[in-house]
């Protein structure tokens, strides 16, 4: 029975689903984790100190420190050669430095991030944080148009139709009166979500960069992406920073309540960045971010748990019904769409048999083509067997059996639409 519940538990911390059902899981708690610690932002800076240069800073500072500590205790032993952050990420050994294209990759991310998240801390210094928040999700709309260069593809009607719903159910979830200025605006479209896109696109890049002896796990990438994003951060800053910031600085570094507060909260953030980096290597980044907009929708129930707890501490919470009725609509809105993606992927099986005699092992080429999971090299009336996970039936046609077509040697090609599958991961 005790081995029996360890198996359990095991499956349930590492994700062990359906690749399906963990891309959706991995996102939603990417959104959920995410919705906490973005609560706990808004809160120290309503309450506690409201400079946002000054908190920004420490939390980068003191979330960096705090995360390379995490890294060391998922780097131990546990068992059969299997660390403990295997159960985070079943890639992930120990920390190592990145090199090569993961290096670039990640020095990309962490500038991006940067001009995202200098921007959203000046951003709260103009008006409420919670009141923007939501229109971070403007980078799905990015990411739509980054995604047909990056795949060089065009999304299906389906995940158009899904993305509209949830852009439309997250501008409803936002509803207020007051209206944001041509500063903000110009933020908001610009260094924001220019800065979440990118960060986004390097980040999908290091993830299915698959460079031997590179490794391009979730946690090593979220660890030195922080690093690059807080070295770049701090020298944004350096203009800001006078004696004034820099007494405040010392002086909440050194106090006991925010540093147990900031750990805190930069605990919620990395492993929210976890798992939204792990959905990024099973899924396209306008879906994951989107599935990941439920962090929208749960920041209601936290706003009014959080000013019940905390008067005022969330700003203002609305009395005019017309108000919660749009947050209503928004919300299903919102769920609508996030249920709709997460069955747009199909999955095949495509059966390849070559014509005799044949020399070429075609399996380093076929690996290659985008959308293809896996490749097995087989005896009997087929060759090779691919499994494959792209967008719709139509896809699998149009991008991938044309492209084997092109292979030499092709004699058959069979497709085999999965219909049900169980399988452990």
């Amino acid at each position: 029975m005790r081995k029996r519940f360890s198996w359990v538990v095991a499956n349930m911390v590492s994700l062990r689903f359906p690749q399906r059902l963990k891309l959706v899981i991995l996102c939603l708690l990417s959104g959920v984790f995410s919705s906490i610690f973005v609560a706990m932002d808004i809160y120290y800076l309503n309450i506690v100190m409201p400079d946002p240069i000054v908190y920004g800073l420490l939390t980068e500072w003191i979330g960096l420190a705090f995360s390379f500590l995490l890294m060391i205790f998922f780097s131990i032993p546990f068992k059969e050669g299997k660390t403990i952050g295997y159960f985070l990420d079943p890639t992930f050994d120990k920390v190592k430095l990145p090199r090569g294209k993961i290096l670039l990759y990640l020095i990309g991310a962490g500038l991006s991030a940067s001009f995202s998240t200098f921007s959203y801390f000046i951003l709260t210094s103009i008006t409420d944080p919670s009141t923007i928040l939501p229109l971070s999700k403007l980078v799905i709309v990015y990411l739509l148009v980054a995604e047909i260069f990056y795949e060089k593809d065009a999304p299906t009607y389906i995940e158009i139709i899904s993305i509209s719903l949830i852009i439309m159910g997250v501008f409803l979830v936002s509803f207020v009166k007051a209206g944001f200025g041509f500063m903000e605006t110009l933020i908001i479209l610009g260094p924001y979500n220019l800065g979440l896109t990118f960060y986004t696109y390097f980040q999908k890049l290091a993830r299915d960069c698959r460079e031997e002896g590179i490794t391009n796990d979730s946690l090593n990438l979220r660890i030195w992406s922080l690093f690059f994003l807080t070295l770049f951060m701090s020298i944004f800053s350096i203009p800001l920073i006078d004696d004034t910031r820099w007494n405040l600085i010392i002086r909440y570094g050194q106090d006991t309540y925010s540093l147990i507060f900031i750990i805190i909260d930069m605990s919620f953030a990395f492993f929210a960045y976890i798992f939204y980096l792990r959905a990024l290597g099973m899924g396209k980044m306008s879906v994951v971010n989107s599935i990941t907009s439920i962090s929208v929708v749960l920041g209601i129930p936290l706003t009014l748990i959080g000013n019940i707890i905390y008067p005022g501490a969330f700003g203002v919470i609305p009395t005019e019904l017309e108000i919660w009725v749009f947050k209503t609509i928004g919300s299903i809105l919102v769920i609508e769409g996030i249920v709709a993606l997460s069955i747009t992927q199909e999955r095949s099986y495509i059966l390849i048999k070559m014509k005799y005699p044949y020399e070429l092992d075609i399996m380093p080429l076929l690996k290659q083509i985008k959308g293809v999971e896996s490749v097995a090299a087989v005896a009997g009336n087929y060759d090779y067997i691919l499994r494959v996970k792209i967008r719709s039936i139509a896809k699998v046609y149009n991008m991938l059996v044309r492209k084997i077509e092109k292979l030499p040697a092709i004699k058959e090609i069979t497709t085999m639409k999965i219909i049900k599958e169980w399988e452990r991961i």
